[in-house]
């Protein structure tokens, strides 16, 4: 997936602290004694405008999961795994779509592969990551306007993805650069589950024959919510990222840096 670009005259810093406590959760913890362990001690020999760089946050996230999971109170960083998502609105040619009370939970076992990033401020800038999710989960509310499924304009729905590979992408929103843009493509899955219920004039049933079916034949089905997913995420990270870090004190979190060269 070719990376999400901009150009910025704030500081880099911002977007790159951004996918550091994003990736958090992309990591398993592997060193004894977590709880001693300090956040800006997991970053501390890891320089930027090395070739060493990302390689070196790479480890330090794979490394960073009990943060992920307690937050970092000093930061008002709360922890992220289950989190609730905004409403969203898919309004495309071949989907009119609204999703509510959006529930995910994935994060807290998955393993960083790559990390790349962009981050002199005279290139265009960005951060890209590969993520193996052994067990993707997200759930809520949807109603589907327009032309669609008889049966299926409103109800609720769960969707599971096992051993998911997806590459996400962050940059500043280019007609908006007070917004962060994320992009993300789901590469491999190997198993999925999906339930929709509550349907309008749904059966117990009738919801069990319909998800039968779409579970049994999921390899047809993956690639009609596989797009749907992909916008819907890339919507509400978009928003979720700027409204949890956009204020948020970066030095606090970098504070051993070095200075950036002239």
């Amino acid at each position: 997936m070719e990376a999400m670009k901009f150009d910025s005259s704030r500081s880099w810093i911002c977007l790159f602290t951004l996918m550091c406590w994003l990736s958090l959760g992309y990591s398993r913890y592997q060193e004894e004694g977590s709880d001693s362990v300090d956040f800006g001690q997991l970053f501390s020999k890891c320089v930027r405008f090395t070739p060493e760089f990302d390689s070196c946050v790479k480890d330090a996230l794979n490394n960073a999961q009990d943060f992920f999971l307690t937050g970092v109170p000093e930061l008002n960083l709360l922890p992220m795994d289950p989190w609730n998502l905004e409403d969203v609105h898919l309004n495309q040619t071949s989907h009119d779509l609204k999703f509510m009370n959006i529930r995910e939970s994935s994060w807290r076992n998955s393993t960083i592969e790559e990390f790349k990033s962009s981050l002199s401020p005279d290139l265009p800038q960005y951060v890209q990551f590969t993520q193996f999710v052994p067990e993707y989960f997200i759930e809520g509310n949807f109603k589907a306007f327009g032309k669609q499924i008889e049966g299926f304009q409103e109800g609720k729905w769960n969707l599971t993805l096992y051993n998911m590979t997806r590459t996400l992408a962050i940059s500043r929103h280019q007609l908006d650069p007070a917004k962060f843009k994320v992009k993300q493509s789901i590469h491999e899955v190997e198993n999925m589950k999906v339930f929709v219920g509550d349907l309008p004039d749904a059966t117990p049933s009738s919801e069990n024959f319909d998800n039968l079916i779409l579970n049994s034949f999921w390899k047809v089905t993956l690639p009609v919510f596989k797009p749907i997913l992909e916008e819907l995420l890339d919507v509400a990270y978009s928003r979720k990222y700027w409204e949890l870090f956009g204020n948020l004190d970066w030095d606090k979190v970098f504070f051993s840096a070095p200075e950036m060269s002239s």
